[in-house]
C-alpha cells in the first residue's frame, strides 16, 4: 500500500498540482514539485522496508552454508539487474501512454504520460504477484513467548539465567547496537562510505553526461540544449550497458570468490574499481573539456561540438565498469553481514541467519531499514534480540520486490529519458 501510494502521489503530481494552484505555464511548480518529492521519498522508504526482509529471507533458507548464501544474494542482485533493464524498456518507449490515452491531460503532456502509464504497469505486475504470494505461500505463524503476536522481546542472558523482556521499538535499536560486534561495525561503516560514493553518480550520470560531456545546458540555447539532450540519451545507452554488465557480474561473483580466495577479496576489488571509476569521471570530463577549448580556438563552430568519438566511448566503458562493482555491493556485503552474525551466534535456534542493513541506511539517513521486518538478531555477551520472525512475511517481501524494482527502475528511466 505505501508504494502504491507513492506512486499515485509521483505518476499525478502534475495534476495534484494544478488543482492546488499551480499554472499551467512554464515555469515554477512549487506544488506539483513538493507532491513529487513526498512520494519518491515514501517510495525509498519503501524500497528499504523491503529489501531488508528479503535479504533476511535470502540468509535463512541458506542454512549455516556460506557459499549459499553468497550464491543466493548473487542471483538477488541478477533479478534487480532484470528489473532494471525492463524498469529502462519500459520508460524509453515513448508512445506507452498510448495505451491508457486517459493518462495525458491539460497538466500532463506526453512525457508525464509515459511515466504514469509505467506505473500502471508496474502496479499490475506488483498486485498480480502480491495475490500470488498471498495465495500460495502457506506458514504456521511463530508465536512470542510473551503471548502477545505484536509485542518483539528480548531474551537476556545465557541458560538459567535468561529472561524475557518486552521491549518497545527504540529499547530495540539500542540493545541491537550495544550487541554488535567489532567486525560488524566495521563492515557496517564501510558500507556506509561505499553508498556515499555510489549514490552522487547514480543520481546524477546522465545529467553528467549533457552537462560535462557534452556541454549542453537545460536553459540554455537551442543548440545548448540539442547538445545537453543529445548527452543525456548517450547516457541512458550507457545504463543498458551498465546493467547487462551488472547482471553478467552478479552471475560470476561465486566463481570470482572461489578464485581471488575469499568474499573479502572479491568486495576489495570492488571497491578499488568504483574508485578507478570515480576517478575516470575527472579524466572524461578533462578530455571534453579539451575537445571543447580546441574546438573555440579553431572556429569549428565555437565550443558547441559533439565530443569526440573517444570521449563518448570512454563514457560507455565507464558505465560498462561501474556494473561489477554494483554487482559486487549488491551481493557481498549482506553475505558478510550473515557471515559475521552467525560468527558471533547470532540467528535463529537451528542455524538460521540474521542480517542487519544499518549501513544502507546510514549512508541514507532514514530511519528505515535498520532491522530485517520480521526478524532481526544480534549477538553478544548473552543479549538476544528476537522479532517474533514470520517466513510468511518473508516470502510476501521477496516477492514484493520484483514488482517494486519495476516501479522504481521505470522512474529512474523516466527521469533520463531524452526528453525534447
Amino acid at each position: 500500500m505505501l508504494i502504491v501510494a507513492a506512486v499515485v502521489l509521483i505518476g499525478f503530481a502534475a495534476d495534484i498540482g494544478k488543482v492546488l494552484g499551480d499554472s499551467l505555464e512554464k515555469g515554477k511548480k512549487p506544488a506539483s514539485v513538493t507532491i513529487f518529492v513526498l512520494g519518491f521519498w515514501l517510495l525509498d522508504i519503501g524500497n528499504n522496508t523491503l529489501q531488508g526482509p528479503c535479504r533476511a529471507f535470502l540468509a535463512d533458507i541458506s542454512g549455516n552454508d556460506e557459499a549459499m548464501l553468497r550464491i543466493s544474494n548473487a542471483i538477488f542482485a541478477f533479478f534487480m539487474a532484470i528489473g532494471n533493464l525492463i524498469g529502462y524498456g519500459l520508460g524509453s518507449y515513448s508512445n506507452l501512454y498510448k495505451i491508457f490515452p486517459f493518462t495525458k491531460t491539460e497538466a500532463c503532456d506526453e512525457h508525464c504520460a509515459n511515466l504514469k502509464a509505467c506505473f500502471l504497469f508496474s502496479v499490475f505486475i506488483l498486485t498480480t504477484i502480491t495475490t500470488f504470494a498471498v495465495t500460495l505461500v502457506g506458514e504456521k505463524p511463530l508465536m512470542a513467548p510473551t503471548g502477545r503476536e505484536n509485542v518483539a522481546i528480548v531474551i537476556i542472558g545465557d541458560g538459567d539465567d535468561e529472561r524475557v523482556v518486552a521491549t518497545g521499538f527504540f529499547e530495540q535499536i539500542v540493545l541491537a547496537l550495544k550487541s554488535l560486534s567489532k567486525p560488524m561495525w566495521i563492515l557496517l561503516f564501510l558500507t556506509s562510505l561505499n553508498w556515499v560514493g555510489w549514490f552522487p553518480f547514480l543520481l546524477y550520470d546522465t545529467d553528467w553526461m549533457g552537462k560535462e560531456v557534452y556541454g549542453g545546458s537545460v536553459e540554455g540555447t537551442a543548440e545548448e540544449i540539442e547538445l545537453y539532450y543529445e548527452g543525456v540519451s548517450t547516457g541512458a545507452l550507457g545504463l543498458v550497458w551498465y546493467v547487462l554488465t551488472l547482471g553478467i557480474t552478479s552471475l560470476a561473483i561465486e566463481p570470482l570468490v572461489q578464485v581471488l580466495g575469499g568474499v573479502k577479496q572479491v568486495w576489495s576489488l570492488g571497491n578499488f574499481l568504483l574508485a578507478v571509476g570515480m576517478a575516470m569521471t575527472l579524466g572524461i570530463t578533462s578530455m571534453a573539456d579539451q575537445a571543447r577549448n580546441v574546438a573555440a580556438v579553431a572556429g569549428n563552430g565555437g565550443s558547441l561540438v559533439l565530443p569526440p568519438s573517444e570521449v563518448r566511448w570512454a563514457s560507455l566503458c565507464l558505465f560498462a565498469l561501474l556494473g561489477i562493482p554494483q554487482a559486487v555491493t549488491y551481493s557481498l556485503p549482506f553475505a558478510l553481514t550473515s557471515i559475521i552474525s552467525n560468527s558471533v551466534g547470532a540467528g535463529q535456534d537451528g542455524g538460521g541467519y540474521s542480517e542487519w542493513t544499518i549501513g544502507c541506511v546510514i549512508r541514507r539517513w532514514q530511519p528505515t531499514g535498520l532491522c530485517d521486518g520480521g526478524h532481526c538478531s544480534c549477538s553478544k555477551r548473552g543479549l538476544h534480540l528476537d522479532l517474533a520472525p514470520n517466513l510468511k512475511n518473508r516470502v510476501h517481501c521477496s516477492i514484493f520486490c520484483i514488482g517494486f524494482c519495476n516501479i522504481k527502475n521505470s522512474i529512474n528511466a523516466w527521469v533520463r529519458m531524452p526528453i525534447k
